[in-house]
C-alpha cells in the first residue's frame, strides 16, 4: 500500500463523514470535509505521477473514490433541497455509462488515463458543489446560481462522456498487439 492509495482510502473514509455533516445540517463542516477530500485527490494524483507510484489498485480505486465523492455530495445537496433530483440522476447516468466502458476496457487489459476533458469536468463539478453548498451559508449567492452552475457542469460532463466514448471506440478498434 503506497501513499497515493492511502490518500484515496482516506478520501473514501471522508465520504460518510461529509454525508453525516450534510444530513445533520452542519453545512460548513460538510463543505470543509468535501474540500479536504477533494484535495486528497489532487495530492494522490501528483504523488503517483511524480514518484512513479501508479498501481493497478489506484487506477481503479481513485476514479471510483472521486465519482463517489461527487455523487454523494450531489445527493446530499439534493436532500437539503439546493439542487433538483434530475441533476443527480443525469450525473449518475453519465457515470454509469462511463463505468460500463471502463469495465469493458479493463477486461481487455486496456487502461485509459484521465484526459483533460475529464479533469475539466471534475473541476467544474468541484466548483459547482462548493458554490451550491456555500449558497446554504451565504445569503448573497443568488438562489438560481447553483442550478445554473450545475447545468454548466452537466454540459461539460456530457462533453467529457462523448469524448471518452470516442476514445473507447478508438481503443477497441485497435488491432491486438
Amino acid at each position: 500500500m503506497n501513499i497515493p492509495n492511502i490518500l484515496t482510502i482516506i478520501r473514501l473514509m471522508l465520504i460518510p463523514v461529509m454525508a453525516a455533516f450534510f444530513m445533520t445540517n452542519h453545512i460548513l463542516l460538510a463543505l470543509i470535509t468535501y474540500v479536504i477530500a477533494s484535495i486528497t485527490d489532487v495530492i494522490d494524483g501528483f504523488i503517483a505521477r511524480k514518484f512513479n507510484m501508479i498501481t493497478d489498485l489506484g487506477k481503479i480505486l481513485d476514479p471510483v473514490a472521486d465519482k463517489l465523492l461527487q455523487y454523494i455530495a450531489l445527493l446530499c445537496l439534493c436532500y437539503i433541497k439546493v439542487i433538483p433530483a434530475w441533476i443527480v440522476i443525469v450525473f449518475l447516468a453519465k457515470e454509469f455509462l462511463l463505468g460500463i466502458g471502463c469495465i469493458k476496457l479493463i477486461k481487455k487489459d486496456i487502461y485509459i488515463s484521465a484526459k483533460w476533458f475529464g479533469k475539466l469536468s471534475t473541476c467544474i463539478f468541484f466548483l459547482a458543489i462548493i458554490v451550491a453548498t456555500l449558497s446554504k451559508l451565504v445569503d448573497s449567492i443568488p438562489p438560481n446560481y447553483p442550478l445554473i452552475l450545475m447545468c454548466f457542469a452537466l454540459i461539460i460532463g456530457m462533453f467529457s462522456l462523448v469524448m471518452y466514448i470516442l476514445n473507447y471506440l478508438k481503443e477497441i478498434k485497435k488491432p491486438n498487439e
